[in-house]
């Protein structure tokens, strides 16, 4: 029984704790709901603050947004005005400007004016500023004085035009002078060409028919006799290559005053004589003429030359021929062909050997001896 009452009184002591226990949890919840209602609550008030704070900002933003749309608002507004302003400004200015610009143009036909067209040129300027200075605007005194400047120019132009042309006319009487003046200058030098050209033609056909008949002499078989042939028509043409250098030389020192004149007419006749060009081609070809005479006459000297060259040779082994042909046959028998060799050749002894061999080359089967024509064929 103790030990039931003692295990009662165990039980109901733990009952009791249990009890105290419990107590003690329920009132920890208590407190915690406590706090957690006190932590929403305040949560709560937070959260209002924070909205009313947020609305008022948010208010507060839209009120300066609207400020600064408005303040945008106004100075696009400003600047649209101001630009506008300009433009309107800009506007005039281009007027102003374009009117200025046309009438400058205006003015600048005065640096080409002529005294024909001033008066009236002038009288159109000053309508022109009448009409369209006042457009200019704030140019108006610059083109006013652009305007008195123009006006001046004028009168200076047209002093200047009237100066140049007398100018000019003076210049113009003055070449003409020159002209008349290098005109009959040119007229006596052609005439003197004319004459230098004529001598030298008449040169130039007398070398030529004198060049002729000397190529036609068939006589002169002597080196002397050439000699003295050709110094004769070597002394013409000495005097027609004169005339004709002189000519020439007159054609290259007075050409060009010359080529003023293009023809000139003989006192005795109508007809035109030879202009310039013509005596100049003349006195060319009688050069030409000269030159290809003179070529011919010293090729004729050669030919000349070599001809009594040969006649000296052929007149040396004719004498020579003629001493060995002893019986006067016009052959050289054999013995007369050894007595050659030993007689002009140094003694040389011509065997029978050879003199078979000379008639059988240079003599036929019935000639009696060489020929005087083989005759220099044999002393080679």
């Amino acid at each position: 029984q103790q030990a039931q009452q003692s295990q009662q009184a165990q039980q109901s002591q733990q009952a009791q704790q249990y009890q105290a226990q419990l107590q003690q949890q329920q009132a920890m919840l208590q407190a915690r709901q406590q706090q957690m209602q006190q932590y929403q609550a305040q949560q709560q008030q937070l959260q209002v603050q924070q909205k009313a704070q947020y609305e008022a900002k948010l208010a507060e933003q839209r009120l300066e947004h609207q400020r600064k749309v408005q303040a945008q608002q106004e100075a696009h507004a400003k600047r649209a005005e101001e630009m506008k302003q300009k433009q309107e400004e800009i506007k005039q200015k281009q007027a102003e400007t374009l009117a200025a610009v046309g009438m400058r143009n205006a003015f600048n036909k005065m640096n080409v004016v002529i005294p024909e067209n001033f008066d009236s040129l002038k009288e159109q300027l000053l309508q022109k500023m009448a009409a369209e200075l006042e457009k200019c605007g704030s140019q108006k005194a610059a083109v006013q004085a652009d305007y008195e400047k123009a006006i001046e120019v004028g009168h200076e132009r047209v002093k200047f035009v009237l100066a140049m042309r007398q100018k000019n006319e003076e210049k113009v009487k003055e070449a003409e002078l020159k002209r008349e003046e290098a005109k009959q200058n040119a007229t006596k030098l052609l005439v003197a060409l004319a004459a230098l050209v004529e001598t030298a033609e008449t040169a130039a056909t007398k070398l030529g028919a004198s060049v002729k008949n000397l190529c036609e002499k068939t006589d002169l078989n002597s080196e002397s006799a050439v000699n003295k042939a050709v110094a004769k028509v070597e002394a013409e043409s000495e005097i027609a290559s004169d005339k004709a250098k002189a000519a020439m030389s007159f054609i290259a020192t007075n050409g060009g005053p010359i080529k003023v004149v293009g023809t000139i007419k003989k006192k005795d006749e109508d007809e035109d004589t030879p202009n310039f060009l013509t005596l100049q081609r003349q006195a060319s070809t009688a050069k030409n003429g000269i030159d290809d005479n003179n070529s011919k006459l010293k090729a004729a000297r050669v030919r000349f030359l070599a001809k009594a060259a040969a006649n000296d040779v052929v007149k040396k082994h004719k004498a020579i021929f003629t001493k060995y042909d002893k019986n006067k046959d016009n052959i050289l028998e054999r013995r007369e062909i050894v007595a050659l060799g030993k007689g002009e050749h140094g003694g040389f002894t011509v065997n029978e050997t050879t003199l078979d061999m000379i008639f059988k080359v240079m003599v036929g089967d019935k000639a009696k001896g060489v020929k005087f024509e083989e005759f220099m064929r044999l002393q080679t």
